[in-house]
């Protein structure tokens, strides 16, 4: 399969019942790619094939999470679309290169939205899981050497027992 918009991959995510989600740093670009690692090949999904990941220009995605392999509660990881008056829950959620976290929901159609910005941060990963039973969002901050936590909101948290490792080097940046 040759494709434009395959430029830089980095994050890659899916659920049971989705595509595999390829994020493309390159183009600032999510595809939604069906197929199966030992029978059959990849090919772009019907409909969406593309989502755009704004915050640029170039907007640098690089992480990827499915919310659902985390939590299904209806409340939690909810944003309202640019525009809208009605919070929609994020299906697949999103961070750059640029500090951005940026989320998706079948009601923004091709394009994702920005949750929340983060000034002089650089976000090159992301996962999700829970804590206390509470769903958290973990972003790998290489220029501030840390992991940013967020809860269910987008808000920064501060989580008890913070990520350190007396065994590694203070120059050493989670990536």
């Amino acid at each position: 399969m040759q494709d434009p918009l395959l430029v830089n991959p980095w994050g890659v995510t899916a659920t049971s019942s989705s595509p595999f989600w390829v994020v493309n740093n390159g183009t600032g670009t999510t595809q939604l790619l069906r197929g199966d690692v030992v029978r059959s090949p990849f090919v772009l999904n019907p409909s969406p094939q593309t989502v755009t990941l704004p915050g640029g220009p170039p907007s640098l995605p690089t992480g990827a999470v499915a919310v659902s392999n985390v939590t299904t509660a209806a409340t939690d990881f909810n944003f309202t679309p640019t525009g809208g008056s009605t919070p929609v829950k994020a299906v697949f959620i999103f961070d750059s290169i640029t500090g951005n976290i940026i989320a998706w929901n079948p009601a923004l159609g091709a394009t994702a939205q920005v949750v929340k910005s983060q000034p002089g941060h650089t976000y090159t990963g992301l996962a999700i899981g829970n804590s206390g039973g509470n769903p958290f969002l973990y972003a790998a901050d290489f220029a501030n050497g840390k992991i940013d936590v967020f809860d269910k909101t987008f808000t920064p948290t501060t989580l008890a027992g913070t990520f350190t490792d007396p065994t590694i080097p203070a120059t050493f940046h989670p990536f």
